[in-house]
């Protein structure tokens, strides 16, 4: 079986006997849904730019293209003219005006067709209009919001781009007798507060559920597909098809766009089929500058955030909310529905949130990159012999390499944040500021015969913090558990910037 990793055209895919994952059924539910300007918001790597591709095929009436495919006997196959526009690198390592200019004119030029306006919007209405002579026309805008996301740090050039965009995009509202068929994608969804504000019959469906399944892999998609290649590398592995099945979800599905089914992540899958290893290769294959931020921000509690629906939909240029890039840009998504557009969010899969993870406690204590894992796994270890000593041994290197001008020595938070950071890394079912009657405890592990409660102090004793534990009784609500109780007290000095002694008793 012949992956079609980083092929984002259609046509390639088909012609060169790569794996395709039909999505023509969702595409023709979407032909007949009624609407002309289509909007659909995607992580990067999910397929938005392979739908295009097909959607332009479609379009273009290559029915040989389709055969075998849903959609093959199920609409009548006509050719109109295609205007596919990617801004995927449009002013990024260029003048966003300019490139523009370029891939409008790529666009005519496959038609013959010779455009003369001189600003970006008359360029875009003229190309319309003139490609509307051969018939009504299809316009596909991938990555609109690139120009965009690429500035975030940037603001007065964030705001150029912006206000160069709105005038681009700003005519299409004119053109509407011109038009067969719209379909714009892009990661962010800046396009219903600023962009398209003028296009009222835009139809987003981002988070609408029939479309939930146009990008990325169903666990229906996953078997029909892929179970004999994923059979064969579980026998490599020496497990059995189920079990690698149940790891490779966990690692790569979870993605929810608001369906009831959620979703694995195309470009992971694939690699992972290509390469036999489970590692984490979207987020490998791209770190957005914009998760520094959330460095300087951090709280322990990213995951487990409540948003509203509306919320998620919204991003202005100058908000220091950043839940709703997250959720849009894949790194969160949503865990379940409190009630109606009220959510509550989460990592979709370890391979985010063991990646996100690491990026955090890289940037946020300034590991080594390689010294990461390393660091983690002596904690693990620590506590699996149960051994207080190792365990300060493990943790205080993390503390030591922090330089002095960002370590926050008088708060206590900041201690407590770069804790979490390691125990999620080691993927325990960690919970840090648990509320009880009596006070809220710093940090729980959960673990499947074990439950580990931590206190820690800043600039006082560890058995201090071991008393607080006792005196509030704080395994109180974990007894009848049937599990092994550990108490952890702990204290940092923040003079010396690392772990000065640590308690470590069964309750």
């Amino acid at each position: 079986m012949k992956y079609p990793i980083g092929i984002q055209t259609f046509a390639k895919i088909i012609d060169t006997g790569c794996v395709y994952i039909d999505k023509t059924k969702s595409i023709e539910k979407l032909m007949n849904s009624g609407g002309q300007i289509y909007f659909l918001s995607r992580p990067r790597r999910f397929g938005k730019s392979l739908l295009l591709s097909t959607l332009s095929s479609l379009f273009q009436g290559k029915k040989d293209l389709f055969k075998g495919l849903y959609i093959e006997d199920k609409i009548e196959w006509k050719s109109y003219p295609v205007a596919h526009l990617s801004l995927n690198t449009v002013g990024i390592l260029d003048d966003l005006e300019q490139g523009l200019h370029t891939i409008m004119e790529m666009a005519a030029d496959k038609y013959e067709v010779k455009l003369m306006r001189t600003s970006v919007g008359d360029k875009l209405k003229e190309l319309i209009e003139k490609l509307a002579k051969i018939g009504p026309v299809v316009l596909l805008i991938d990555e609109y919001d690139k120009p965009l996301i690429s500035q975030i740090e940037h603001p007065e050039m964030l705001e150029k781009h912006r206000v160069i965009l709105k005038s681009f995009y700003g005519v299409i509202k004119d053109l509407d007798d011109y038009l067969k068929f719209v379909f714009i994608t892009g990661v962010s969804r800046f396009a219903r507060v600023s962009l398209f504000s003028d296009l009222n019959n835009l139809t987003d469906i981002s988070m609408h559920e029939d479309f939930c399944d146009i990008c990325g892999y169903s666990e229906s998609d996953m078997h029909h597909y892929f179970t004999e290649p994923i059979a064969k590398i579980a026998a490599g592995m020496n497990i059995s098809t189920p079990e690698l099945f149940e790891k490779v979800r966990k690692k790569y599905n979870g993605y929810n766009f608001y369906g009831k089914e959620r979703m694995y992540n195309p470009w992971s899958v694939l690699n992972f089929l290509y390469s036999r290893q489970l590692d984490n290769f979207w987020f490998e294959s791209g770190t957005p500058t914009f998760l520094t931020q959330i460095v300087a921000n951090f709280q322990t509690s990213i995951e487990g955030i409540v948003a509203e629906k509306s919320d998620l939909g919204k991003l202005s240029f100058d908000s220091n909310n950043l839940v709703p890039l997250l959720y849009q840009t894949g790194y969160l998504t949503i865990d379940e529905e409190i009630e109606a557009g009220l959510f509550t969010l989460r990592f979709p899969n370890e391979e985010v949130s063991e990646s996100f993870t690491h990026y955090l406690l890289t940037e946020y204590a300034h590991l080594q990159q390689g010294s990461v894992r390393y660091v983690a796994i002596k904690v693990r270890n620590a506590l699996k012999a149960k051994d207080k000593d190792l365990l300060v041994s493990a943790l205080n290197p993390i503390f030591a390499s922090i330089p002095y001008q960002i370590f926050n020595k008088d708060k206590e938070v900041y201690y407590h944040s770069v804790m979490h950071l390691v125990f999620m890394l080691l993927h325990y079912n960690i919970a840090s500021e648990v509320s009880t009657n009596v006070g809220r405890i710093d940090t729980i592990l959960l673990e499947q015969n074990e439950i580990w409660i931590f206190e820690f102090k800043l600039d006082s004793s560890a058995e201090e913090a071991f008393a607080q534990i006792i005196q509030k009784d704080y395994a109180g609500q974990y007894r009848n558990a049937g599990k092994v109780i550990y108490g952890v007290g702990v204290n940092f000095n923040s003079e010396t910037k690392k772990i000065d002694e640590a308690k470590m008793e069964v309750l």
